[in-house]
């Protein structure tokens, strides 16, 4: 009886008085009444029983059980016990020593609990006592457990964002996870595209993609350190190029006479002229008569970034024209538009 005057009189067990929900109904077994006589059970079935009560001369306060482990192992315990005070419930091991218990708080409330302990491999004894002979039904199950992959939530599969300069970060990988704060960490496949620091900001280097692979570090104590295992999540980051820098549509065009620069009207043309992109593949420039670009549309696609102007002719006299024009990066034999700059107002077609 040496183990059953430890286990109550030390109290570091996994005291609990619980109403849980949710087990199904396996295996009816009494349990023994002393270490001595403790039913053997298996990893992963239910069971099921009463405990205590003061109808017999001699109320069953004491069931025992035990389980042989042939490595070392980390186990989940969920437990039902259906009166609302005086059962507890414990776990020695084959020297009579007191197995801690990990309560995931996390996942569960006062009436719902699990359990989780990393075992070495040996023989372990769970008791089940009545405290004040409070009569119980109650239920149980001890399984093995390999760690449960966390969640993500606030973190999408993909995300197309606009080039800005290395300086420049955004706040588009800040993950969590379903239960708890985890340690993340970021790496990027392209670091010549953009890389992500410690704290999810984004700094974006160039055009093109790359894939950021998230990882949620498991805890090193509690619960959690027991009940998780280290999770990744994917993510596929399209760096779009910026807007055209400069880009304006003029009936006139810029010519130099006795080394000074002056404006030459065109007649029946009007010319779209920008700035360089070093970072892009090429561009689109559009004419059009409406805001809307449907009506009288001319486009014009560049291969080249090193083209800095476009001229449309063949014009109608005094038709007016709006113009809007966006770069373009070729990534993986598709193009991929920064945005549209668009005229204010029109020009008029001398």
């Amino acid at each position: 009886m040496k183990i059953i005057k430890k286990l109550l009189l030390t109290l570091v067990i996994c005291a609990m008085t619980l109403t849980v929900v949710g087990l199904p109904e396996v295996n009816a077994s009494e349990g023994g009444n002393d270490y001595t006589t403790a039913t053997p059970i298996n990893l992963g079935p239910v069971y099921e029983d009463t405990i205590g009560g003061t109808s017999t001369a001699t109320p069953d306060a004491y069931d025992w059980y035990y389980f042989d482990l042939s490595k070392t192992t980390t186990i989940k315990m969920k437990i039902k016990i259906d009166a609302t005070s005086g059962i507890r419930f414990g776990i020695v091991n084959a020297y009579g020593n007191d197995v801690k218990c990990e309560l995931d708080y996390g996942s569960s409330t006062e009436t719902d609990q699990f359990y989780y302990s990393k075992l070495p491999a040996g023989r372990y004894y769970i008791l089940f006592y009545s405290n004040d002979n409070t009569f119980s039904n109650y239920k149980f199950y001890v399984q093995e457990h390999k760690g449960t992959s966390q969640k993500f939530t606030n973190v999408k599969g993909s995300y197309t964002i606009t080039y800005k300069n290395p300086k420049y970060y955004a706040t588009y990988l800040r993950p969590r996870v379903a239960d708890g704060y985890p340690e993340y960490t970021y790496k990027s496949s392209n670091t010549k595209v953009l890389t992500v620091n410690k704290n999810g900001y984004i700094y974006t280097k160039a055009y093109g993609k790359a894939t950021v692979t998230i990882t949620a570090k498991v805890p090193t104590s509690g619960y959690r350190a027991l009940k998780y295992k280290t999770t990744t999540k994917k993510v596929t980051i399209t760096v779009r190029p910026q807007a055209m820098k400069n880009a304006g549509l003029a009936n006139y065009k810029k010519v130099k006479k006795k080394k000074k620069t002056v404006k030459q009207i065109i007649r029946k043309q009007l010319k779209v002229t920008w700035t360089r992109d070093k970072l892009a593949t090429g561009y689109q420039v559009q004419i059009a008569k409406n805001k809307k670009f449907t009506s009288g549309l001319k486009s014009y696609t560049s291969k080249s970034n090193k083209t800095v102007s476009k001229t449309f002719t063949k014009l109608k006299k005094g038709s007016k024209y709006y113009m809007r024009a966006r770069a373009y990066k070729t990534i993986n034999g598709k193009k991929v538009y920064g945005p549209w700059v668009v005229t204010r107002g029109t020009i008029k077609v001398l």
